[in-house]
Parts: structure tokens; sequence; C-alpha cells
């Protein structure tokens, strides 16, 4: 769990501005930069998807199913269920999907930061999403079931509605 809070945190940091925008345009242009995000998350959700054997599939939404109505939660117990389940072709299309997402996410936020104005906010917010995005790499990326978790679960950042 505290993995795929720190994965969600290190989302929201990508999508948080950097410094207050007072500017209308900048905040036009934040909102652009949220969908078009939005957009890559989900065409990544619908390719793990589709990556999936059916079965897989209905497996990961048991899986996903027990861990949000599970008092207490094992993501590591889940994740195991997964992986061990997924062929190795799988797991492969999987990390693939995901690197190929973080690749946009990364470009898009290196376009968002060359559009903002003074070059040292630019400076620190890059320097600041290369080490969220150290420590998310190192905390999930490398294991199929948590990148599954990570992009078919809804989270901060990608369009649901939150309460």
């Amino acid at each position: 769990m505290k993995n795929i809070a720190l994965a969600i945190l290190a989302v929201a940091a990508i999508l948080t501005p950097i410094g207050a925008r007072a500017d209308v345009s900048s905040d036009a242009t934040m909102q652009q930069a949220q969908q078009k995000f939005q957009q890559l998350h989900q065409q990544a959700r619908q390719a793990a998807l589709a990556a999936l054997t059916p079965a897989h599939r209905s497996l990961l939404a048991q899986v996903v199913g027990q861990l949000a109505i599970a008092p207490n939660p094992d993501m590591l117990g889940a994740a195991r269920t997964i992986d061990s389940a997924l062929s190795p072709a799988e797991s492969q299309a999987i990390l693939r999907i995901s690197a190929s997402l973080r690749a946009q996410a990364r470009q898009m936020m290196q376009n968002e930061h060359a559009q903002m104005p003074g070059g040292q906010a630019n400076v620190a917010g890059e320097a600041h999403h290369r080490a969220m995005e150290a420590g998310m790499h190192k905390s999930w990326s490398n294991d199929p079931a948590f990148v599954l978790f990570h992009i078919v679960m809804p989270g901060p950042g990608r369009g649901e509605a939150m309460h």
C-alpha cells in the first residue's frame, strides 16, 4: 500500500503546478496539460487491459475488488498473486506500456516547464520531477502487478470524482 501511495503522490506532484499562477492563460495551459495526461493514462489503461488474457483480466478484477473491501489490504500478497499468473509476454507488455506512459508524461512536463516564465522555477521543477520519478521508479515500476494496480485503479489526477 505504501508503494502505491508513493506512486500516487508522485503522479499528483507531477500534475501540481510549481508556484502560484495568477494569469488565466497559465491556468488554461495547466488544465490542458492535465487533460492530456488523463488521456495518456486512459490510453495506457486500455492498452494494459488489452495486453491481458480474459482470464487474467478477471483475476485482476477479483484481486482489485478484494483489495477494495479488505479491512487491511495486502498489496504485496495481491501483487504476488497477479505476478505469478501473468505470462512473461504479459509482464513485458505491462512494463513497456508503463515506460511509454512515463516517457510521454515526462515529455509533457518538460514542454509545460519550457512554457513557464522564470527559468529558475523550471530548473527547480525539473529537479523535483526527477527526484519524484526516481523514488517512484524504485518503489513499483519494475513490478508488473504494481504497474497494473497503478494504471487500472482510480486515483488522484486521473479525472475521477473525489469525495
